[in-house]
């Protein structure tokens, strides 16, 4: 008759060879194996993982670590790794997810090929076409394209640098070794994305990490995502380059603009994380105050002041100096200078301040009426000349205006051959209206003065400052305009045609020519 066992006899067989199956089977992992677990506990050093029956592996911290320092995995996940060591004195299996640069072997690169596995390599060359990559002791080849997502900007700066890569084609015993950065870093990015949805939104603030600086602005890192800070974004204050605010591993408060899943994008904000300066501007700035600021920079209309951070206000041109002959800004302020300033004007709306230096010089216009009267001989210097007339400085500020009616110049001559930029002349004020800061100037009382004076005298530079009085012209009464002289036939010379015709007819004997 049959022995029949006892079911908990049964069972307790059962459980002793299942027992002894596994430890077998524990005996039987070598380095270089793939294994699958599940993860038990994540330390603050080593993330814990049940291979099945007593066995339990261990994977350091930093080695389940993705580019942001965070670890897409929690407890209950399954995970994929490779056999590091059994040897260990605490009787855990060391486990890796990347094929280490002390590993040898063809069937270690080979199952990480398999098993789609990162492996670690050390970037030692640039070549055609890509980079040479040594993992674990044998040579890869990296595609330029496959080194990074998205366009590589300096080339140069991998080679010497040791990057995780997933291997793309392994064949023919390593002679076909292919790696890809690129894939590894689009599948964190795929992880990442995945996990941010739930955490990120248009509004909010949080830290970032520069992880490169363009011409156009900054790349941030956030939960594993790249965003863009436009370089208007940058700072309030006017950015021309943003190296000038930050450097690649900088952490820096952003703000999220605006988030597009569908294209990947995501619009950053360093400015408007911080307070905005324009905030109560008319708490700390008034009208009609002088404050001190540095020219930011300079154009030709004007030059733009900074008065604090974030705060710049325009000195137009015209508000420069008295001095109407500036054409050009940077002939009186530089960038960088510090200047003194007098607020003009603030437009809260449209954020602009518009501010002044000449009001803070002494107008040349006060008290004109006792130097310059109407009837005064003055001289000036030619500023620039017309068709109807001409400019004439006649001290900073004080410009004056001759028109070619009163130049005492032929009617109809070209006024532009009398009179030169940057020529010193004697002028005569004619009328002065200081409410409408207009002067105006003339020539005729002088020449008509000098009945021996020709046009050519006209014009020489005469020395020193004159303020004789002389009686005003009556504006209504006519004067023939002076005529130009030609000047004497040089001796020796032919003269003119008159002059020939003259000289023939004085030579002949007019009675004999009657007979």
């Amino acid at each position: 008759m049959a022995e029949h066992r006892q079911p908990q006899e049964e069972t307790e067989e059962d459980f002793g060879a299942l027992l002894s199956a596994s430890e077998q089977r524990d005996f039987s992992l070598e380095p270089g194996d793939t294994v699958n677990g599940h993860i038990v506990s994540i330390g603050p050093e080593f993330v814990f993982v049940d291979l099945g029956g007593k066995s339990e592996g261990m994977i350091d911290r930093v080695d389940l670590q993705n580019d942001d320092g965070e670890i897409p995995f929690k407890v209950g996940d399954s995970i994929e790794a490779i056999v590091q060591s059994t040897q260990t004195a605490d009787g855990v299996v060391r486990l890796s997810r990347r094929l280490s640069q002390q590993a040898r072997g063809n069937e270690q690169i080979q199952s990480a090929f398999s098993s789609k596995l990162p492996v670690s390599g050390r970037v030692t060359s640039q070549n055609k076409g890509g980079y040479e990559v040594i993992v674990a002791g044998m040579r890869a080849f990296c595609p330029l394209s496959q080194i990074e997502l998205g366009f590589t900007q300096n080339p140069e700066q991998h080679v010497g640098k040791t990057y995780d890569f997933l291997i793309t084609e392994y064949a023919e015993g390593g002679r076909k070794f292919v790696l890809s950065r690129a894939a590894l870093q689009k599948n964190h990015l795929a992880e990442a994305k995945s996990a941010a949805k739930g955490k990120l939104r248009e509004g909010q603030i949080l830290i970032g990490t520069v992880s490169s600086i363009r011409d156009f602005g900054v790349f941030v890192d956030i939960e594993g995502l790249a965003g863009l800070v436009h370089i208007s974004e940058m700072s309030w204050s006017r950015t021309e380059s943003a190296n000038d605010v930050v450097k690649v591993g900088d952490k820096i408060p952003v703000k999220i603009l605006s988030i597009d899943w569908s294209r990947d994008r995501i619009a950053l904000s360093v400015k408007q994380a911080q307070s905005d300066p324009w905030e109560h501007i008319e708490q700390r700035f008034s009208v009609g105050q002088t404050y001190r600021g540095i020219v930011a920079r300079v154009e030709d209309f004007g030059a733009f002041v900074e008065l604090s951070p974030g705060i710049d206000g325009l000195i137009h041109i015209s508000e420069l100096t008295w001095d109407r002959r500036v054409r050009r800004a940077s002939d009186v302020v530089q960038k960088g200078q510090e200047v003194e300033v007098q607020l003009l004007g603030i437009d809260v709306v449209k954020k602009r301040i518009s501010l002044g230096m000449k009001q803070l010089a002494s107008d040349p216009w006060d008290g004109i009426v006792d130097r310059y009267a109407p009837g005064t001989n003055v001289e000036g210097t030619v500023a620039k000349v017309a068709d109807f007339g001409v400019f004439v400085d006649i001290e900073a500020g004080i410009t004056g205006l001759l028109p070619k009616s009163e130049s005492a110049t032929e009617k109809g001559a070209n006024i532009r051959r009398f009179f030169q930029p940057g020529a010193r002349i004697e002028v005569q004020v004619l009328e002065l209206d200081p409410a409408s800061r207009k002067l105006t100037l003339t020539r005729k009382p002088l020449v008509e003065s000098d009945p021996s004076s020709d046009d050519a005298d006209a014009e020489e530079n005469r020395g020193g400052p004159r303020h004789s009085r002389r009686p005003p012209r009556n504006p209504m009464q006519q004067h023939d305009a002076p005529q130009i002289k030609p000047p004497p036939p040089t001796k020796g010379g032919l003269g003119t045609f008159g002059d020939l015709l003259k000289g023939s007819l004085s030579k002949i004997d007019l009675p004999k020519v009657r007979k």
